[in-house]
């Protein structure tokens, strides 16, 4: 296909993902006659009537909802200060665990919004009685420190929520799904907080050579020592039959208490029931969701989102800028090497 114009579709509706401002992507345009078309999308069924008469050979999807457009306000505030962040400020209190709700407020902004009611809903019912709720907390908290204080064995006796709270610092970390983000993970907490790194991954053991650094693969996810070691769980798998429900009832029955767990990669990989129980016994001291189990049908478990011990977010693990450019770097590369 040397000399003739290779036309990409790109579809978009409501975010604009790409950065064309990358060298590649002008140099694919000037001189390997790349056209990239830029189609905005009104409707699904206007765009399948026209995609055929197009004259395209190839087609870069990006935004994988077309949900209506949201706005949000641009600084924190009010109840935002007690959230761990915006995204989890979103997807608890405003948009009730709908994943591709929360992923429309991307790139948007409002900047004149006074109060917390106003956003959530314009005042749900709901958003009021948690918001009052929080209040009266608070005020009680006031009453009780304005008594006579009683001193407390913080090593001991100090919990939240009935959980011991620790530090991360030279603990053990079993990471399963040890690919690209696996490892960087594994890095990352090695460097930072001196972390004892397990590992399992489904193609077995990676050679010391190439893997550079000090971990231990754990082959068998039967044997209790593959969990009874770990005080942090990160699950980074892909979905499929053999990591549905890994974390269920048995392997949390294996897990030390007070456990931690962490999931960045498919929803089906955790059982929820069993980990809402988990939770509850104190089995596990606490848990980060980016993905959820029953996501696509936007049907979150509302039990998980009301918990203080859990951090949940709107499947929001990629959406930083660099990442965004990385992955048009990618499928430039990809579009180069085919055409």
């Amino acid at each position: 296909m040397a000399g003739a114009q290779i036309n990409i579709i790109i579809p978009y509706r409501l975010q604009w993902e790409l950065n064309d401002t990358l060298l590649l992507w002008k140099d694919l345009e000037e001189y390997h006659n790349i056209n990239f078309i830029r189609y905005n999308i009104t409707t699904a069924e206007i765009f399948s009537k026209w995609l055929p008469t197009s004259n395209c050979h190839g087609v870069w999807i990006t935004e994988a909802s077309m949900g209506r457009r949201r706005l949000c306000f641009k600084f924190t505030r009010d109840l935002m200060a007690t959230m761990t962040s915006f995204w989890e400020y979103l997807i608890k209190l405003v948009e009730y665990g709908k994943i591709s709700n929360c992923r429309d407020y991307l790139g948007t902004e409002l900047t004149d919004v006074c109060n917390l009611e106003f956003i959530c809903k314009n005042g749900s019912k709901e958003t009021r009685n948690i918001y009052k709720f929080l209040q009266k907390l608070k005020i009680q908290e006031a009453a009780h420190h304005n008594k006579e204080q009683k001193v407390v064995n913080v090593v001991q006796n100090f919990k939240v929520g009935r959980k011991h709270i620790i530090s991360p610092m030279k603990k053990t970390v079993l990471i399963s799904g040890f690919g690209s983000i696996g490892g960087t993970i594994r890095y990352r907490l090695n460097r930072v907080f001196d972390m004892k790194v397990q590992y399992h991954k489904r193609s077995g053991l990676i050679p010391i050579e190439k893997l550079r650094y000090d971990a231990k693969y754990l082959p068998n996810l039967e044997d209790p020592h593959t969990w009874n070691q770990a005080d942090l769980i990160v699950l980074a798998l892909p979905g499929s039959d053999s990591t549905n429900n890994m974390i269920n009832d048995h392997t949390l029955s294996m897990c030390k208490d007070g456990v931690r767990l962490v999931n960045i990669g498919r929803g089906n990989s955790i059982d929820e029931d069993a980990l809402l129980k988990a939770l509850d016994s104190g089995k596990v001291a606490g848990c980060g969701l980016d993905v959820f189990k029953y996501e696509a049908m936007d049907t979150i478990k509302k039990e998980l989102l009301q918990r203080w011990d859990v951090t949940a977010l709107p499947h929001m693990g990629s959406a930083v800028t660099e990442m965004m450019s990385l992955q048009t770097l990618v499928t430039l590369q990809n579009v180069e090497d085919i055409f």
